[in-house]
């Protein structure tokens, strides 16, 4: 949640880690595309919990029917998808990499009509700060379908 702390990665191995991480009884929440997940806090509006708001553009991004529909608080875990044995998977490497490895970022935008997708010049140091700028397009540019960021 505050986020002069850094992402990290760590590994969980029981519901109980998930639940301490969250500050409470953990909720899975859908994530978008390759069946990733948030655990947060399922009571984080109720008690007042901040607006996370790097889990919510990383949502927003990955899942469009939830941007500005709704948004995540308090203290969260992305997790990949869920193995038929009922265990959490790693979140993708595609991700990870976006997450956790410097880069510049660039946006990417594809607009009604089309598939494909055109990058816009401008390049963002912080993935979250490109998402925001991204998702700030496309309201401001009804044409714009989907966005996505992406390292430059």
């Amino acid at each position: 949640l505050d986020e002069r702390q850094p992402l990290a990665l760590r590994e969980y191995n029981a519901l109980e880690d998930y639940q301490a991480a969250v500050g409470g009884h953990a909720e899975s929440i859908g994530a978008g595309e390759g069946g990733m997940s948030f655990f947060a806090n399922d009571e984080a509006k109720l008690i007042g919990l901040g607006i996370n708001r790097r889990a919510t553009i990383f949502w927003w991004l990955h899942l469009a029917a939830s941007y500005q529909r709704d948004f995540i608080a308090g203290d969260v875990v992305l997790v990949g998808p869920t193995h038929p044995s009922g265990s959490t998977l790693s979140v993708p490497r595609s991700i990870q990499q976006l997450l956790f490895t410097p880069s510049t970022f660039a946006v990417e935008v594809r607009v009604m009509g089309s598939n494909k997708w055109h990058r816009n010049p401008a390049g963002f140091e912080d993935y979250f700060e490109a998402g925001g700028w991204a998702l700030d397009l496309s309201i401001r540019r009804r044409e714009v379908e989907k966005v996505r960021v992406i390292a430059a």
